[in-house]
């Protein structure tokens, strides 16, 4: 922990400036935590002629992302804003994995708890959409494209029934579930919802949807555009999964 915290509050920085050329990148907003690997390398500045010595870098730290800019650098947050080539920071792994408490908001009109539980199952939702869009390909429907405000619907569906354990197209309050669209704010004309429980992967919950007639027929529906998928776990971490379809 040592080294860690003498890392992170940086205890001395030597600056080698090697130009003084103006340089400007785009820099798109992150907020992610990824570790160091042995030739991590922080410069002052996204260019290669502005490379900052700290005595303690090493590999398997946990640095805060807080963007990437446009020429392939990480901007890190190392009590005072440097740059990391693309080849110095990793997604974590079992050898260098730390428990990394990161706090992220929830855009404005979406409960936090909810963005939360979204985060959890990004790439599940990811893939959901991915095998779905297979399906419509098959039978020569257009692909739907991913809306993430459903997205935070679909998940406020998943989690009220995993709240309570109850597996149902009525939400807890007794109003039918697409009350959870003008909840969000979302505009449709034609409305679909799919639910399911306890498959633990995106492909045995589309193979038991694709099997269903009337969950097919959603998934197939030439008339929807646009597609939400939420996941939520029980106490038990049993699955709970929502697709919303809206054209």
């Amino acid at each position: 922990m040592g080294k860690t915290c003498k890392y992170m509050l940086g205890i001395w920085i030597a600056i080698m400036l090697f130009g003084m050329t103006a340089f400007a990148a785009e820099v798109t907003p992150v907020n992610a935590v990824l570790f160091s690997n042995e030739e991590t390398v922080v410069y002052a500045e996204p260019n290669l002629a502005s490379i900052v010595i700290l005595p303690d870098v090493q590999a398997g730290l946990p640095i805060q992302v807080t963007g990437i800019t446009d020429n392939g650098f990480f901007q890190v947050n190392l009590g005072e804003v440097f740059y990391i080539p693309g080849n110095g920071l990793s997604e974590p792994t079992a050898e260098n994995a730390v428990i990394v408490q990161k706090e992220t908001k929830a855009p404005e009109g979406v409960p936090q708890e909810i963005y939360d539980v979204k985060q959890n199952y990004n790439e599940y939702i990811v893939r959901v959409v991915e095998l779905v869009n297979q399906e419509r390909q098959n039978v020569g429907l257009l692909p739907l494209a991913y809306d993430e405000q459903i997205t935070y619907a679909a998940t406020q569906r998943s989690f009220e029934m995993a709240a309570i354990d109850c597996f149902s197209h009525t939400r807890p309050n007794g109003t039918k579930c697409f009350t959870v669209m003008k909840e969000y704010n979302i505009f449709y004309r034609s409305v679909g919802e799919n639910i399911a429980f306890g498959q633990e992967n995106p492909e045995e919950v589309i193979n038991d949807w694709m099997n269903s007639p009337g969950h097919r027929a959603n998934i197939l529906t030439a008339g929807f555009t646009k597609i939400g998928v939420g996941i939520a776990a029980n106490a038990n971490g049993r699955l709970y999964w929502t697709q919303l379809f809206a054209g």
